[in-house]
């Protein structure tokens, strides 16, 4: 295929002061549901404190993919909403908004301890058993902790 000239003139974009003006984004309406969905989802995923990334890794997902979801862009289908419900530790239900979710004890205020903590892990047993020591002494300390066996 070859161009001709018009249409080479054609293709430039119009330009307005030597500034190529942009046709206005529209975007087609969001699916109600699949919106509630997508906010539920979000709030859950961050009260665990997983960054979408981390969730995706989790659910063999692209991040681009959560992001579609958490938007309302696009409803997940009925496996991914089952793998969605067990990594974040929540029924279907609650998941699709039929039942409200209940706490389980997760910290969800700081995402960052959550990702320490979860680093803790990964060290070697002796390590973590000293950084374990140090966090109880430093609660005791407080006057808000409990010791724990570690």
């Amino acid at each position: 295929m070859t161009f001709q000239e018009p249409d080479i003139i054609e293709a430039i974009p119009k330009m307005k002061e030597g500034v190529a003006l942009a046709r206005p984004r529209t975007r087609k309406p969001k699916n109600p549901e699949a919106h509630a969905f997508g906010e539920r989802l979000a709030q859950i995923r961050r009260g665990r404190g997983l960054s979408q990334v981390e969730f995706a890794e989790k659910v063999s997902m692209y991040q681009a993919d959560v992001s579609d979801i958490e938007c309302g862009d696009r409803f997940p289908d009925t496996k991914h909403i089952v793998d969605f419900a067990r990594t974040l530790r929540v029924s279907v239900d609650e998941l699709l908004g039929l039942k409200k979710v209940k706490a389980n004890g997760e910290l969800s205020e700081s995402r960052s301890v959550l990702r320490r903590l979860r680093s803790i892990t990964h060290l070697p047993k002796r390590d973590r058993q000293a950084l374990l020591r140090m966090i109880d002494n430093t609660l005791t300390a407080a006057g808000n902790g409990r010791r724990s066996s570690g």
